[in-house]
């Protein structure tokens, strides 16, 4: 009795000191062994000094990025890597381990892009569609909920066309893809020629993040794909590959209704908070000057990408005439397939020329805002 009274001790006190030693988790294929659960607080004293906390009546306490220039995007300044969890975004934003893995991203025109904190860690959150060798993403709004064993749910509406990112399928793993993304004027042409989507997806007793087919992808890059393990950094900072594995930080966050961030503004005057603090930020040595000469290097790379995207739209229609005419010996089916086509290009022309005309306006509006005394605006078109 005495042996079996020694073993049940023994065992209590392992256990005992197994709980001391603080929860193993698993959180998108990297283990954390001995570290607590974070507090919310981290999102909001790690944000601050990269953008302003606003009060909103709708989603509590949201984060406005400043200080990012025109035509910013969510899930831009980074890359796709492949990895346990699927396409996880490898971000090159010292802040971006935490809105491109938790929470949601929203728009709203006074104040550009803003993040909804949430505590579930994904490896992306982020809606797909492809076509015609073109790939665009997504980040999902805050009324696509994940249920836990499901996955995403209530996403059905239709998202506004600012909210994509389109590139070249070809470019799909470089690792500056800002530098690719298309003008966002495009992005509705572009959305009519996909025809695939995908969204996360719940497997086993995680996210992953499918999105795009590996192999689709090692079609339009001619590249292979390399599949990289996801492992936990030890600290905050960048996404770093290195060696056979992708390395971000990401602590289990614990949810508190009683925190909030030490400085915010409320909804009423985050506009005016916003310029200010983007006043500030430009006003600092060199950063006017390089936000100048960031903003017209920028609008030169959109016009460029804008242009071969056109090329390539009309070289593709007129291949597709060329196949059509081959299959038919037929002469007055000649003509028809040429006055067709002919009705095709003009309307592709004119939609060309619009798409044209639209970012012209928007670079003229940048670089007014940009010569403006208060100097605002940066970040949020």
């Amino acid at each position: 009795m005495k042996r079996y009274l020694m073993i049940f001790i023994s065992c209590f006190i392992l256990a005992s000191v197994c709980s001391a030693a603080g929860p193993q988790r698993r959180m998108g294929g990297g283990e954390r062994v001995g570290r607590g659960d974070v507090d919310i607080n981290v999102f909001y004293d790690t944000l601050a000094p990269y953008g302003n906390w606003v009060e909103d009546s709708a989603y509590g306490y949201v984060w406005c990025p400043t200080g990012l220039g025109y035509g910013w995007h969510p899930y831009s300044d980074g890359q796709w890597v492949w990895t346990d969890d699927g396409w996880t975004w490898a971000s090159d934003l010292d802040w971006g381990w935490i809105p491109f893995h938790y929470g949601r991203w929203d728009f709203d025109d006074s104040l550009g892009w803003f993040w909804i904190p949430d505590t579930v860690w994904g490896p992306a959150w982020v809606t797909w569609c492809w076509g015609n060798d073109y790939v665009g993403w997504a980040p999902l709004p805050p009324f696509a909920e994940f249920a836990a064993g499901v996955g995403i749910r209530g996403f059905s509406r239709p998202l506004p066309d600012r909210f994509w990112c389109f590139i070249d399928g070809g470019r799909f793993l470089d690792r500056d893809l800002r530098r690719d993304i298309f003008p966002y004027e495009r992005n509705r042409a572009l959305l009519g020629l996909a025809i695939h989507r995908g969204n996360l997806e719940f497997s086993g007793e995680r996210l992953f993040n499918g999105g795009i087919g590996v192999e689709d992808v090692r079609r339009w890059t001619g590249r292979q794909v390399t599949r990289y393990r996801l492992e936990d950094a030890e600290r905050p900072g960048m996404a770093r590959i290195e060696g056979g594995a992708l390395r971000i930080y990401h602590p289990p966050i614990l949810r508190s209704e009683s925190v909030r961030p030490s400085n915010f503004v409320p909804r009423s005057e985050a506009s005016r908070a916003l310029e200010e603090r983007q006043r500030q930020y430009y006003q600092q040595s060199g950063r006017e000057s390089a936000a100048e000469r960031a903003l017209t290097n920028n609008q030169a790379r959109e016009r460029q990408l804008l242009d071969q995207s056109h090329q390539k739209e009309q070289q593709q229609m007129m291949l597709r005439r060329q196949e059509e005419i081959n299959r038919t010996a037929n002469r007055s089916e000649h003509e028809r397939i040429q006055r067709e086509y002919q009705s095709r290009q003009q309307e592709l022309q004119r939609q060309h020329e619009e798409e044209r005309s639209q970012m012209s306006q928007r670079h003229a509006q940048e670089q007014q805002s940009h010569a403006a005394p208060q100097g605002g605006g940066h970040g949020r078109h």
